[in-house]
């Protein structure tokens, strides 16, 4: 951006009261957007929808992205960011990552099988792409690595053998 030389430089340490006020003023009426962006009848209808396509385990797909999830429920993909962001609290990314996880984890839990699969199989099969962005995620979901998630279940497993 460019400036003539009427317009002096502000230091950014200084702000008008004016400068605040007007700034408030936005975040109210962001606010107040944001409230009626959409009717909590069809806020719930589409969480509804949503939740209901999560039982088909469709983050389990590596293409799956946020049009795809659209054209299936017939719904505009705003809305559907919309709703994920404000009652899941995520991105549609770290939903369907966290949905990806919780899918894995179940699964290491109730199938003594997969204690035995590789990271990268397991990170395959669960719809990444690379076993290090599972790794990643997996830990941050958890809060520890897969290799210390399965190795605390096998210790479980084996304590419970004896």
């Amino acid at each position: 951006m460019f400036r003539t030389k009427k317009e002096p430089i502000k230091p950014k340490a200084i702000v008008d009261d004016k400068e605040i006020i007007s700034n408030e003023e936005e975040i109210k009426a962001k606010e107040e957007t944001s409230k009626e962006y959409m009717s909590e009848a069809t806020e719930s209808a589409i969480l509804e929808k949503i939740e209901k396509l999560e039982e088909t385990h469709f983050y389990l797909d590596k293409d799956i992205s946020l049009n795809y999830v659209a054209v299936k429920l017939s719904i505009n993909q705003r809305y559907i960011s919309y709703v994920i962001n404000k009652n899941k609290s995520k991105d549609f990314a770290g939903y369907i990552n966290e949905l990806r996880i919780l899918y894995i984890t179940d699964r290491l839990k109730n199938d003594s099988n997969f204690l035995k699969y590789k990271i990268s199989f397991l990170a395959d099969l669960c719809g990444f792409s690379s076993h290090s962005r599972f790794t990643t995620t997996f830990k941050k979901v958890t809060g520890v690595s897969p290799q210390s998630y399965i190795n605390d279940l096998q210790e479980e497993r084996d304590k419970e053998k004896q």
